[in-house]
């Protein structure tokens, strides 16, 4: 397979390699293109995407790829814990943090003065770079955090911060009232909780709760990640996954679409009453019979998705690091060693090239193209990784000294 520029009419189109962690894609463009309208529409599309409040196709694209990302910058490490005297080897750590008591704030006051100042500690004092977070609802309505990262903290340390952290809006202090007043005359057993939480484990608890005068609960749980073959792919998986099943995704969607159409035609009927074209008559009687029968459309569909409403975070649902958002490996092939590494590449490994109808896309690793010949396409697209961290990271740093 031959890698060469090709003209219609006025316009050459070069070949281009966009590279990503997991894959490549080839593509030709022209410099002086001009968009066509398709591509014009595709952009207001995302511009004003509707996604219910959840996950879109193009959020749930940008969490797999900087999960792949930083998996790539994170070499595996071993490291030791004191207590146990063990080492062990990891590659990202992946920690979910939860509140120890009723959540009495709102979700955007929670992840502004708790959650960005955990990640503003774990930068100072931990190195923190790369990450990447998700916002859920557990079934009691209390907000929680899904957090990976390639730094190893300690879990003490972890839990520590955290509470530090929530104490600022008085969540352990409220934790420490409902312990003691439900252990007030001693231990007593949650046995509702008896199948997932035995006996011994809920007296171990109650006497570190006793011991720590209830002052550090265990709202931090670090997953292990260890043994997992496809770490990518089981990641990825988890932090794109939705609050509702198909079927009640399905309902949400329909009713939501019922409201805003409703409200649509109600704001455009009520401006037509405005401007007095309907004053009297029998005209204005039926407008208004319209607007009251979208009233109760909406208020019937309110009702109907009332039941979910516990489970939608009421903010940001998640956020990547800088230095993990926007990166972008593009290639121009007018390198004669670069064109002939991919096109020997691709040539000997068919089994892994798949022609599009715009683009041919190569699923093949960077580090497996490196292993395979492909050195210099590794060397460039390391090259515009590094250059890309470093500019995020001074850009940071800059903001923050203004």
């Amino acid at each position: 397979m031959r890698i060469l520029p090709y003209q219609i009419k006025d316009l050459v189109f070069f070949p281009y390699l966009s590279i990503n962690v997991n894959y490549s894609c080839l593509f030709f463009r022209c410099d002086n293109r001009n968009f066509t309208k398709n591509q014009e529409k595709c952009n207001d599309n995302l511009l004003s995407n509707k996604t219910f409040g959840f996950l879109s196709d193009t959020s749930k694209s940008k969490i797999r790829k900087a999960i792949n990302l930083l998996l790539y910058l994170s070499p595996k490490q071993k490291t030791g814990i004191v207590e146990t005297k063990k080492n062990f080897t990891y590659q990202i750590t992946f920690t979910t943090l939860t509140l120890p008591s009723k959540q009495i704030h709102s979700d955007a006051e929670i992840t502004q003065k708790c959650l960005h100042d955990f990640l503003n500690i774990l930068r100072k004092n931990y190195g923190l770079l790369h990450y990447v977070w998700k916002a859920e609802k557990q079934e009691n309505g209390n907000i929680h955090y899904h957090l990976t990262t390639n730094i190893f903290i300690h879990w003490k340390d972890l839990r520590e911060i955290w509470n530090l952290c929530m104490e600022k809006l008085g969540y352990v202090t409220q934790y420490e009232n409902n312990m003691k007043k439900f252990h007030k005359y001693g231990f007593k057993v949650r046995t509702e909780k008896l199948e997932t939480w035995s006996y011994l484990e809920q007296k171990s608890a109650y006497e570190y709760g006793q011991k720590t005068n209830w002052r550090n609960p265990n709202s931090t749980d670090i997953h292990s990640v260890i043994n997992i073959k496809d770490l990518a792919a089981y990641v990825s998986e988890y932090f794109t996954k939705q609050p509702l099943t198909n079927i009640q995704l399905e309902e949400y969607k329909h009713c939501t679409t019922q409201i805003k159409q409703s409200e649509i035609i109600i704001k455009k009927l009520e401006k037509q009453i405005k401007t007095n074209e309907y004053k009297y008559g029998n005209e204005l009687s039926e407008l208004n019979n319209i607007i009251k029968f979208n009233l109760q459309v909406i208020d019937e569909n309110k009702k109907r998705i009332e039941k979910y409403s516990h489970l939608f975070v009421n903010s940001r649902v998640w956020f990547l690091s800088r230095t993990l958002s926007g990166f972008k490996c593009s290639l121009s092939l007018d390198s004669t060693e670069e064109c002939e590494e991919i096109e020997n590449y691709m040539n000997l490994n068919k089994n892994e090239v798949k022609q599009k109808d715009s683009c041919t896309l190569i699923f093949s690793d960077v580090k497996k193209l490196a292993a395979n010949g492909c050195k210099q396409l590794k060397n460039a697209f390391d090259f515009e990784l590094e250059n890309h961290i470093a500019m995020k990271t001074a850009n940071r740093e800059f903001n923050l000294k203004i």
